[in-house]
């Protein structure tokens, strides 16, 4: 009898400790949706919190998406800055709260750890999903990430990324002067960091990591000019921690990558296919592991969480500083937006750099603005910026802290970051061969591919299930000759017996152009269970 009321008290403290470590939500907006209140938690409550948000698109579609989820006592806030496509970005925006609010609860209530899974959670269920769609924009597409996890109670906020997606914060200090802080730190191959953590994840291979500028082709008129570097994964991307990108990532899409791909640019060994070298399987390029940090909320202030598209323009303390001076300007006008200034803010810095690059001498924010949406001409709007979402929580009184104009602009741009390819394209006729920017562009000439391409996954699927044992036994099977090799007309018999259908003869060309990796127009066993992800000892 003991027993079972002890147990039952466990059960039921188990059962309230479950319900206090789940997430109440009041309200949820993804990027277009509105903020129908900008003070969430009411004038009462401690700290006063107000909310801003913005987006303004380069692309067309934008390739930015935003999670904001208003809870009772706690605020989660998010940008997703996508590439090669909006599709990531947009599953992710609809996605990625509920695994960290699953995680929250399974890890009563770490942050850090909630993130963490919530990121490789996401990252997973997307290649699930574009396994499902089978549809190739969606399985190059990625996005990088940055989010914030505020909690009232406490007082404390965490912010998580992955990327070159950023967030800053700026606090008011008792002597009256204002403070810029770095919330997370980029996620590029610019940085020795990553570099040397990639590097060593691949220490056989010298090419995982390069200098693109090495491949640039003319030169600046200003002789003086010295370029920055240009360090790309595997010459496709310039950030090292992402979700999507599954080229990057895993052995399928990268062949269904490298089939668009001259050979100089395709992804080698693939990610998870077996290393001739080592015989073990090959390590994804970029990962999706976030780099979480915990700050309290010790003095009025404001937290910015944006894309690239802002960074691209500013540095933190301009941000800050800027962010700052609406505050000031706008005090006590509830309906004024100071996301959507702010992102004015950012637009005219872009003007200042494309005229101090040359671009254009003459160039007004009403012109730009005015620029067609998309990459389609040299002056259309995405080759001149960035997509810009961004979300601005402020937390405390900073009214009576904001009494001047804090220094913003320069005469002399700061140059915040490496520059993005576009922008390198502007300057010059260098080129480097099918940067990552141009993917979009290679499908679009390509667009009768869609068969083929369902069928290269597809036919990735079918070995996948199978073991070595099984691929051994139709090796052999069409191995008439007895010689230990198949040429190609035998490697298509194979997969046609497999896939028991006609397969299309290109999607066989990708297949034996990578296991034939040596040209001599035969494949052996360990070549043939190599490019399905299998090494000669597995069962």
């Amino acid at each position: 009898m003991t027993n079972w009321w002890y147990d039952r008290r466990q059960a039921l403290q188990q059962q309230q400790q479950q319900q206090q470590q789940t997430l109440k939500v009041v309200r949820t907006l993804y990027t277009d949706d509105p903020v129908p209140d900008p003070e969430p938690f009411g004038e009462s409550s401690d700290p006063l919190v107000t909310l801003y948000k913005g987006t303004y698109e380069a692309n067309a579609p934008s390739e930015d998406r935003s999670t904001v989820v208003i809870g009772d006592t706690w605020l989660f806030a998010g940008v997703w800055d996508g590439h090669g496509g909006y599709q990531c970005a947009e599953f992710t925006q609809n996605i990625v709260f509920q695994n960290f609010a699953d995680a929250f609860a399974e890890s009563r209530a770490d942050i850090p750890v909630s993130f963490a899974k919530a990121y490789f959670k996401t990252n997973k269920d997307y290649y699930h999903f574009a396994r499902a769609l089978n549809h190739r924009d969606t399985f190059f597409a990625g996005t990088c990430a940055v989010a914030c996890f505020i909690d009232l109670t406490q007082q404390k906020l965490w912010c998580s990324n992955l990327g070159d997606s950023r967030a800053v914060m700026g606090t008011f200090r008792d002597d009256g002067t204002l403070h810029t802080e770095a919330l997370s730190v980029d996620h590029t191959a610019a940085s020795l960091i990553e570099r040397q953590r990639i590097q060593e994840a691949h220490p056989h291979d010298e090419e995982v990591v390069l200098d693109m500028t090495q491949f640039y082709e003319g030169s600046d008129e200003d002789d003086s000019y010295e370029e920055p570097p240009d360090w790309r994964v595997k010459k496709v991307a310039a950030f090292t921690r992402s979700i999507g990108d599954l080229q990057l990532k895993e052995k399928n899409t990268s062949a269904l990558f490298n089939s668009y791909m001259p050979e100089e640019n395709q992804i080698l060994p693939r990610p998870g296919a077996v290393d001739k070298q080592t015989n073990t399987p090959t390590p994804p390029y970029i990962f999706s592991d976030p780099e979480t940090k915990e700050f309290p909320l010790q003095h009025a202030g404001f937290v910015i969480i944006a894309c690239d598209g802002v960074w691209d323009e500013m540095s933190n303390q301009q941000a800050v500083h800027c962010v700052a001076n609406l505050l000031r300007q706008h005090e006590g006008s509830s309906s004024t937006n100071i996301a959507e200034l702010f992102i004015e803010k950012v637009l005219e810095k872009a003007v200042e750099r494309l005229r101090e690059e040359g671009y254009e001498d003459d160039l007004t924010l009403e012109e730009l603005k005015r620029r067609p949406k998309g990459k389609a001409t040299e002056g259309s709007r995405s080759r001149m910026h960035d997509d810009i979402t961004v979300v601005i929580v402020e937390f405390g009184d900073t009214d009576k802290h904001c009494q001047e104009d804090l220094p913003f602009s320069s005469s002399s741009l700061q140059k915040c970051k490496a520059q993005t390819e576009n922008r390198k394209g502007m300057r010059s006729s260098r080129k480097t061969p099918a940067p990552f920017l141009t993917i979009e562009e290679i499908l679009r000439e390509k667009e009768e591919r869609k068969e083929v391409d369902k069928q290269i996954v597809e036919m990735m699927e079918f070995f996948d299930g199978m073991n070595t044992r099984h691929l051994e036994i139709l090796f052999n099977a069409l191995d008439v000759d007895g010689n230990g090799t198949l040429d190609h007309d035998e490697v298509y018999r194979l997969i046609n017996q497999v896939m028991l259908t006609d397969v299309e003869p290109a999607v066989v060309d990708v297949a034996f152009r990578e296991m034939d990796g040596d040209g001599n127009g035969s494949v052996d066993f360990s070549e043939f269970v190599a490019f399905f992800g299998h090494n000669k000892e597995s069962t």
